[in-house]
């Protein structure tokens, strides 16, 4: 999620950034949200050499480890990404 705060999710024209970290009993859920130019997160291919499959990296990082991330964006409209992950003990108790 750092990756994502610190780089522009929807593009560098990004007229703000939101961070939000909330914890729960058994969840911890990190969002980045901001005001860019968005993109269509049902793309699945990288556009441009410069472009990669973080997004794809990172869904699959958090589902081995229980949890999920989700991406609302649309071009013009900016972009919401927001990953959940169980709190440590839980994680602990799904690893060998």
């Amino acid at each position: 999620m750092v990756v994502l705060a610190s780089s522009d999710v929807s593009g560098p024209r990004a007229s703000h950034v939101h961070l939000a970290l909330t914890y729960q009993d058994d969840m911890v859920t990190v969002e980045v949200r901001d005001g860019g130019r968005g993109f269509d997160p049902r793309a699945t291919q990288p556009t441009g050499l410069d472009r990669g499959f973080g997004l794809a990296a990172a869904r699959d990082r958090l589902s081995v480890l229980g949890g999920r991330l989700t991406v609302d964006s649309a071009i013009g409209r900016g972009t919401r990404v927001r990953a959940e992950l169980p709190a440590a003990e839980h994680v602990l108790a799904r690893t060998p």
